[in-house]
């Protein structure tokens, strides 16, 4: 059966939410999905289920959904678990904003332009 080749990286949870490594090249059997390719790189299926589910793996940035199909050149990128979460942060951020709105110093002063 003919290979195509895709690549894959893992963030870890020290690199802060950066990938800053090359990703690693492998081969995989054309019409491969994102679970084959999860268990070529030596994933069970209760993992490969997790991270599907959990927002876990995604290609280019975008969230892998089951049995979606791997092209040539793909990049899969094996996300750390989150420490937080997004939408409670989007909500503290919006009264930290509404707060201290911009160009008003906590001292009531308007900043220097």
């Amino acid at each position: 059966m003919p290979s195509i080749e895709i690549s894959w990286i893992r963030l870890e949870e020290d690199d802060a939410g950066v990938l800053n490594r090359l990703p690693t090249a492998i081969q995989v059997p054309e019409g491969s999905s994102i679970e084959s390719a999860l268990a070529l790189l030596g994933y069970n299926a209760g993992q490969i289920q997790d991270l599907i589910q959990t927002r876990g793996v995604s290609i280019f940035g975008q969230y892998a959904t089951p049995g979606v199909l791997l092209h040539p050149g793909d990049r899969i990128e094996i996300l750390d678990k989150l420490r937080f979460n997004p939408m409670e942060s989007r909500r503290r951020r919006a009264a930290h904003k509404n707060q201290h709105p911009k160009g008003v110093r906590k001292s009531g002063l308007a900043s220097p332009k």
